[in-house]
């Protein structure tokens, strides 16, 4: 997918919930649990329940901290919403967040592929 990255930016496929905040009209806040298609040190892509303004500061719970991200770009789907964002945090990606499933150039280098061990062919 790679939507709206850098050519230089190592985009990472990748398949895991989250949950995201935002406050709407500042007495409203919001919740939603999303799905997190793609990261990069520079953002994310995910699909979420809720439509997304541009420009929309929202919060990713990431363990025990929240990471601050803006919405670049949410279009429908026809499912549900599909949201580019960015983060300025260098506690992002792989520092703070690491999806439970990570695939680059498809290799799997998810947490749980690491401790697998190799099978050998007979």
């Amino acid at each position: 997918m790679s939507v709206g990255f850098p050519k230089t930016e190592n985009v990472a496929q990748c398949l895991d919930v989250v949950h995201v905040t935002w406050s709407e009209n500042r007495d409203r806040e919001v919740f939603d649990d999303a799905i997190m298609l793609e990261v990069s040190r520079a953002g994310g892509l995910l699909h979420a329940g809720q439509r997304m303004s541009k420009d929309l500061a929202f919060q990713i719970d990431v363990g025990s901290r929240k990471v601050l991200a803006r919405v670049a770009s949410c279009v429908y789907d026809g499912y549900g919403y599909v949201v580019r964002f960015t983060v300025r945090s260098r506690e992002w990606f792989p520092s703070a967040y690491q999806p439970a499933i990570v695939k680059f150039s498809g290799i799997d280098v998810s947490p749980a592929a690491r401790r697998r061990k190799p099978s050998h062919a007979a």
